[in-house]
């Protein structure tokens, strides 16, 4: 995706868009060579990257009672 407005960012579409990407890499990251370090927690199996971003997911999920 190019350059967004403040507006275009904001927008459900773009929110849903921007998540469906993260699930997408998720899902074609099967693979412990396929996953980069975390940022914070380090080196991470692809079945705990799955943990992480279901929990997180969830925590946005709630926070916006969708």
């Amino acid at each position: 995706m190019g350059r967004c407005s403040a507006i275009e960012r904001t927008s459900p579409y773009f929110e849903k868009a921007q998540l469906l990407k993260i699930l997408e890499a998720d899902w074609n990251a099967r693979t412990a060579a396929a996953c980069k370090p975390h940022p914070t927690f380090g080196k991470m199996t692809p079945k705990e990257w799955g943990e992480l971003l279901l929990i997180h997911v969830d925590y946005h999920l709630k926070q916006f009672v969708a």
